[in-house]
């Protein structure tokens, strides 16, 4: 089995990192999860592209601390960090926790009517 990625992900994610930005990922679903779906994908193992895993254990993912925890844990201000999502009340609460925060608008997710404040994206090679 391997996992579905938008086709513009594994590109983008590369050259973020060959920008020296650190990338990392807070789910829902566990970092076991998180791990073998990054390490299965159509594009191949992602996994060496990625610095952290972080999963609900941290936190509610529409909790303004969780964000703030994972900040701490990575010693990145939250200024500094760049959250993506789908979900609206998750960016609020990135948000809230002081981060710059991204919609993602991709085929398949739930309707958003508006971001709420959020800038938007279609694509990552639109951040």
């Amino acid at each position: 089995m391997q996992a579905h990625l938008y086709d513009d992900v594994p590109d983008a994610i590369q050259e973020w990192r060959q920008a020296g930005i650190s990338v990392q990922i807070y789910s829902s679903g566990s970092v076991q999860a998180q791990r073998l779906f990054f390490g299965h994908t159509v594009a191949g193992d992602l996994l060496s592209l990625f610095d952290g895993h972080y999963d609900t254990t941290v936190g509610s993912k529409c909790e303004a601390s969780s964000y703030g925890a994972i900040a701490q844990q990575i010693s990145i201000a939250p200024r500094h960090i760049l959250f993506l999502s789908d979900v609206t009340a998750e960016l609020d609460a990135a948000a809230e926790a002081g981060m710059r925060t991204g919609l993602c608008r991709r085929p398949g997710n739930a309707p958003v009517n508006e971001g709420y404040g959020h800038d938007e994206f279609d694509h990552f090679g639109q951040v």
